[in-house]
């Protein structure tokens, strides 16, 4: 359906003074724009279309009509918009048909796509209790180990994340790459149990993964053994530093760069 342009009043002076947020997208870019309108700051709808276009800059040109996503009807004036409602911009003669589900917030995106991620079991939460997992959420980050596929003599990693990485998925493949140090990249990340994590967001809290290079195949090993030692080496060095233990068993060092293939 095509709308009468000639049929709008751009320049009539604003009634309303009250300011209004809305969201506004152009058609064929998903991005969210998120809008405060003061009429104080603009007094005729045109001066609101115009800075609207000016942040959004779509290829088409000038913004010279909103249409409501949720009523597929035109906004005249300022007086028709809603508070915190979404609206898609369009020049001066475009077609209408709508599809709200390819326009939604970043907000939104995140609610599904944390709705579609798998419950995956990786070992046992060394760090599992609650009081641990509620900072973390204070905090809004994630801690996670990562260790190399089959280990070697290079210790397990902690790793914080915090929500902007999760939503770059190739930010964290490159960060793991480098400090497991890993030049032929990172193929896939597992759970020790072998089940490909797809998404950042099916990290769990003070679980241990495992990072397999590119072209190798995951590797089954004791993983959690390996990572026990690991902590138990921390624990005593601790000590050390603490002056609560002067000698430190090497044994514990051979036995965890030593760990066997299992079956």
């Amino acid at each position: 359906m095509l709308f009468s342009f000639s049929l709008q009043n751009l320049d009539a002076p604003l009634k309303q003074n009250k300011a209004k947020r809305i969201k506004v997208w152009v058609k064929g870019d998903h991005n969210c724009h998120e809008f405060t309108i003061n009429p104080k700051q603009f007094r005729t709808w045109n001066s609101i279309l115009l800075h609207i276009t000016d942040v959004i800059q779509p290829n088409f040109g000038a913004i010279r009509r909103l249409i409501s996503l949720r009523s597929n009807e035109e906004v005249w004036n300022y007086d028709d918009l809603s508070e915190n409602d979404k609206y898609i911009g369009f020049g001066s003669s475009s077609q209408t048909q709508l599809n709200p589900k390819e326009y939604r917030t970043n907000q939104e995106l995140e609610l599904e796509r944390k709705k579609s991620i798998r419950k995956v079991y990786a070992g046992p939460k060394h760090f599992g209790d609650t009081r641990f997992i509620s900072e973390l959420q204070k905090k809004n980050v994630t801690v996670i180990y990562a260790t190399l596929n089959g280990v070697n003599d290079q210790p397990p990693q902690k790793v914080v994340f915090n929500r902007f990485d999760f939503n770059n998925w190739y930010i964290i493949i490159n960060y793991l790459s480098r400090i497991l140090s890993i030049p032929e990249g990172i193929g896939k990340i597992c759970t020790i149990h072998g089940i490909s994590i797809k998404d950042a967001f099916e990290f769990q809290p003070g679980y241990l993964y495992v990072v397999v290079p590119n072209n190798h195949q995951f590797l089954r090993v004791d993983y959690l053994k390996i990572f026990d030692l690991y902590r138990t080496i921390q624990n005593r060095m601790k000590m050390i530093k603490r002056g609560g233990k002067k000698k430190f068993d090497s044994r514990v060092v051979q036995g965890f760069v030593k760990i066997q293939n299992v079956d």
